[in-house]
């Protein structure tokens, strides 16, 4: 097969080579630097095979895109600790399911189910296993299965990757990654991509909380435990992200309105439904003085609308057909022989 290179330059490889493959033909320093590559403008790992006549520009941990490539490999890090972490208690690892594990802004996540709950207290200890796992060293493996074979791995164990793997498209590829062999590796159904190894991870990450989330997004679907983390390359980048986030909680507006009485937040009232106190009060009198004031004072003319409308005003501007679901139920006084139906 033959691909070709930035400066145009074409390299003929075996059939099935991968970005691997070019960094050794092209010398020690690229096979040493080199951590994945942008194929025909798509992110690759050093483990796929490349597509006949691409376009290969390998990528070295200079490059903005080595950040997407080892935070996803820190997401099956995390999986590969909370495994490890709950058979150090006992459990079978096969107890621990997971659902996915992408990369997001700053970091990454993974959707776990474990036997027992994980709470903030336990991510110190993840961390540090994390850390152990990049120590290590662990070469990264990538095969595929077929659509038997992958159901096989998990059918009767994890129902969230059999339903990924259900999901696969017929003739699309199911592809899996290892690090490491036996009880000290981990395995997981991905599409990658992923460093060539858990040493090529920087140790520049923080676990920064635990959450619910249901599976793919569904509330009638199980609640798994999202466990959040953010990764950086250096420990400059890491410390200036943490300090943000600290700033951001002093600022917080929940913790500052029950700080200096503006307002509170009862879960008896509602969340998010704001009640407030006298000193809030008149800020916010204030606020609307000035808005009304700067509204007449630039022409506005105001008016005064009421706070519900007839069932058939929004019906006639489309929206009750539309969004019936996500509206307030009508309001409806046929107890009283009125037919007329209203909306909020």
């Amino acid at each position: 097969m033959r691909v070709y290179l930035p400066d145009g330059r074409a390299l003929d490889l075996p059939e099935g080579a991968t970005a691997k493959d070019v960094a050794r033909a092209l010398g020690p320093a690229w096979e040493r630097e080199a951590v994945g590559a942008l194929v025909d403008g798509e992110l690759y790992d050093l483990l796929k095979p490349l597509p006949q006549g691409a376009k290969v520009r390998l990528l070295t941990e200079k490059d903005p895109e080595y950040q997407r490539l080892f935070r996803h490999t820190l997401a099956h890090v995390l999986a590969q600790a909370v495994k490890e972490h709950f058979r150090e208690k006992g459990y079978d690892p096969e107890s621990v399911k997971l659902g996915v594990g992408p990369v997001i802004e700053k970091g990454f996540y993974y959707d776990i189910d474990a036997p027992e709950p994980l709470s903030e207290e336990d991510l110190p200890a993840l961390e540090e296993r994390m850390r152990a796992i990049l120590r290590r060293d662990l070469p990264l493996r990538r095969f595929v299965l077929s659509r038997e074979e992958a159901l096989a791995r998990y059918r009767g164990k994890d129902p969230y990757k059999t339903e990924l793997i259900l999901e696969i498209p017929e003739g699309e590829e199911i592809s899996f990654y290892q690090q490491g062999e036996g009880e000290e590796g981990f395995t997981d159904l991905c599409r990658g991509p992923h460093v060539p190894s858990t040493g090529r991870i920087p140790p520049h990450f923080r676990l920064t909380h635990v959450a619910g989330a249901y599976f793919r997004g569904d509330e009638r679907r199980p609640m798994l435990q999202r466990v959040y983390g953010v990764a950086f390359r250096t420990a400059e980048e890491l410390k200036e992200y943490l300090w943000q986030l600290e700033e951001a909680k002093r600022r917080d507006h929940r913790r500052l309105g029950r700080e200096l009485e503006l307002f509170l937040i009862d879960p008896v009232v509602g969340k998010g439904l704001v009640l407030w106190l006298p000193r809030g009060n008149a800020i916010r009198e204030e606020l609307m003085a000035f808005m009304r004031e700067e509204q007449v004072r630039r022409g506005y003319q105001l008016v005064t609308t009421p706070h519900i409308g007839s069932l058939e005003l929004y019906k006639t501007s489309g929206h009750y057909p539309y969004y019936a679901e996500s509206q307030f139920p009508p309001i409806s006084f046929q107890e009283r022989g009125e037919e007329e139906e209203y909306l909020p």
